[in-house]
């Protein structure tokens, strides 16, 4: 089954019916969500849900899509655009830009999503494959490219390590629940400032170590 959704307009129902799921999906988890319980939060007709989204399903997919969209990166692009040590280092800058503000940001399209993953790592739903295919495994796989440019005569498993250690730094901020928040986030910042603080300890780390290699 396709589950992205293509040819919806996008008008107040559809993005009132978006924004309802993903607060209920946050809250309840799939499984204990229904349709009836988002189109009456949403003040919508059942039927709206049919017309925009096709199922439930459908829907759920659509909350993780607009989350990635609204960061949009082409990651095949990225790649390709790499020609010298400075557009690598602009790639580097890019991925993790995107990563931290999907998992750092205030903003409920990306917190609420990050509360989505959490009931899927506890109670996972049929679409788990799907979002893991879709979503997640091109942002790791990215990485990983973008290291092995600059890092092309280590060993197998040295290698492994070192790409492992530079997401394991950006993935421990997905699970921030309290008291564990109070260790990950500088609450007298403003949340923007505090990601690229983090982005740039990360980048030197990266670039004290490698270096574009071609």
């Amino acid at each position: 089954m396709d589950y992205k959704n293509h040819n919806n307009q996008i008008n107040d129902s559809y993005l009132m019916l978006l924004n309802t799921a993903r607060k209920t999906f946050a809250k309840y988890g799939f499984h204990n969500t229904t349709i009836r319980m988002i189109s009456k939060e949403a003040n919508v007709n059942v039927a709206a849900v049919n017309y925009y989204f096709r199922s439930k399903e459908n829907l759920y997919f659509e909350v993780f899509q607009d989350a990635f969209k609204s960061l949009y990166i082409s990651f095949e692009d990225t790649l390709q655009d790499i020609t010298d040590e400075a557009s690598w280092k602009e790639a580097i800058d890019k991925w993790l830009t995107f990563v931290l503000t999907l998992f750092l940001s205030d903003e409920p399209r990306y917190s609420l999503v990050r509360q989505i993953v959490a009931h899927e790592r506890s109670t996972p739903t049929l679409l788990c494959k799907n979002l893991y295919d879709e979503f997640f495994i091109p942002v790791v796989n990215t990485l990983r490219d973008l290291l092995y440019l600059a890092n092309k005569d280590m060993t197998k498993n040295e290698f492994r390590a070192y790409y492992l250690s530079i997401l394991g730094q950006c993935t421990s901020y997905i699970n921030r629940t309290p008291p564990w928040d109070e260790f990950l986030i500088e609450k007298s910042l403003p949340r923007e400032e505090w990601i690229n603080i983090i982005k740039e300890q990360i980048k030197q780390n990266i670039f004290a170590r490698s270096s574009y290699k071609g």
